[in-house]
C-alpha cells in the first residue's frame, strides 16, 4: 500500500500548477500494488495483420 509519504507527494503534486489540467481521473497511490497485479496479454498475429498506417511528418518545422 502507499505510505504516508506517497500520499503526501500525490497531494502536493495535485495542489501544484503541474496538475492544473488533470480532471476526471483516479490517481491511484498504492505503492505499485496495482501494477504488480497487472496481467499483460500481448496481441496475437491476427490482431497485428493488415496494412501499417503511414503518418506523413513535416520535419522542416
Amino acid at each position: 500500500t502507499g505510505t504516508p509519504t506517497d500520499i503526501g507527494h500525490a497531494v502536493a503534486w495535485l495542489s501544484s500548477d503541474y496538475a492544473r489540467l488533470v480532471t476526471g481521473t483516479d490517481l491511484v497511490v498504492d505503492g505499485g500494488a496495482r501494477a504488480k497485479n497487472f496481467a499483460y496479454h500481448p496481441a496475437g498475429p491476427e490482431d497485428l495483420a493488415g496494412p501499417v498506417p503511414v503518418v506523413p511528418l513535416d520535419l522542416r518545422g
